[in-house]
């Protein structure tokens, strides 16, 4: 893929009207926003928005018990001795916390928390949040690409096992996970999609398919399925657009002609 963006036009012969697909960042980090604008514009031209999934369908309380450590089963158990005591002298070192505060979570929850703390939190709302909300202010039609429940059956297939070894991988490399993420980061406000697809295959090993592949296919599908009633605005992660397997290449595969979008003038849509 020789052309980068994060906004892309999708059009079909059959239909008469234009679609975008925009890569999006779940954060609250500022320099996410720097394609905001842009989206705005594409957002305004289409009768119905859509996010990975319906973000006011999104449950505290289911998404609480989906991420608690089954019954019975502590932190302490799921990690050997070697790798609480390391992992919770990070944490207080670093966090002025103790491990024991996420003892009945999986570990998951902790690589989540560690990953947040790299990236700031100035805006109010993260990026899709905030293109939700916009789009909820023009009266769009509200939709999702996926359900709630969808997404986190996808973390089902994370052994606790892997996320264990995802956290130490964390704690114990903390600083160049740092600047990796800011590399990313980078390479987000260049729109630069293919290298944050490379990043995110190689960062996902054995379950780039079932979190990447699969819920490409799935986003791809209802892209398709809703943009054949009404121009559609779908704002889905970004490591999801480039790559063999990814979403613009399978629209281009269901007939569209999908295009790079850097810019959109007042005359245009």
């Amino acid at each position: 893929m020789k052309k980068q963006s994060l906004l892309w036009s999708i059009e079909h012969p059959n239909l008469a009207y234009t679609s975008y697909v925009f890569g999006t960042m779940h954060v609250q980090d500022l320099r996410a926003f720097e394609h905001f604008e842009l989206a705005k514009s594409a957002l305004a031209r289409c009768d119905a928005f859509a996010t990975e999934f319906r973000l006011d369908e999104a449950d505290p309380e289911k998404a609480a018990a989906h991420f608690a450590l089954d019954d019975g089963l502590t932190l302490n158990e799921v990690l050997t001795r070697k790798q609480f005591e390391k992992a919770d002298k990070f944490l207080t070192k670093r966090f002025k916390m103790s491990l024991n505060n996420f003892l009945f979570q999986k570990p998951l929850v902790v690589t989540n928390f560690l990953s947040g703390s790299i990236l700031q939190q100035e805006m109010q709302e993260s990026l899709d949040e905030s293109l939700f909300t916009h789009a909820k202010s023009l009266d769009k039609i509200l939709l999702g690409l996926e359900t709630f429940e969808q997404q986190l059956l996808v973390l089902d297939n994370i052994s606790l096992k892997s996320q264990s070894k995802q956290l130490m991988s964390m704690v114990k490399n903390f600083k160049p996970h740092r600047k990796a993420i800011d590399k990313l980061t980078a390479h987000y406000i260049n729109g630069n999609i293919l290298q944050l697809y490379k990043s995110s295959k190689k960062g996902m090993g054995k379950l780039r398919k079932p979190m990447l592949y699969d819920r490409n296919k799935i986003m791809t599908d209802r892209i398709d399925e809703i943009a054949q009633q009404q121009s559609l605005f779908a704002g889905i992660g970004a490591a999801h657009l480039a790559g063999s397997k990814g979403v613009i290449r399978g629209l281009k595969g269901k007939g569209y002609i999908v295009k790079p979008v850097t810019a959109i003038s007042s005359s245009d849509g």
